[in-house]
């Protein structure tokens, strides 16, 4: 019985550890690349500042309309336009990040 509550005790413990490792693997890749990234215990959410400026047009154009279908066509159009012309960071290292954090053992 004894036995059981260690194992148990030390799964719970690896399993936070792990995780918390794995997502900081997110974390300082993304932070390498000059994104802005926010840790949370089992998720790393990482963005461009044009990402962040994209994202929060788009929800204060959906907090004032309502609906895509109310927002005018010239707004939807320059919203449009913004998406497309703004900076792309490739966020794909990021998302290796924590996969390799754990190939090299390092959680």
């Amino acid at each position: 019985m004894k036995s059981i509550l260690i194992i148990a005790i030390c799964f719970i413990a690896f399993t936070i550890i792990g995780t918390v490792t794995h997502e900081l693997g997110h974390y300082y890749t993304g932070k390498s690349i000059g994104l802005n990234c926010k840790i949370h215990y089992a998720s790393c959410v990482c963005f461009s500042s044009a990402d962040e400026e994209r994202i929060k047009y788009g929800k204060e154009l959906y907090e004032k309309y309502g609906t895509k279908d109310s927002i005018p066509p010239t707004i939807w159009n320059d919203y449009q336009n913004l998406i497309k012309s703004s900076p792309r960071v490739n966020r794909l290292w990021a998302t290796i990040g924590g996969p390799s954090n754990s190939c090299y053992g390092l959680n």
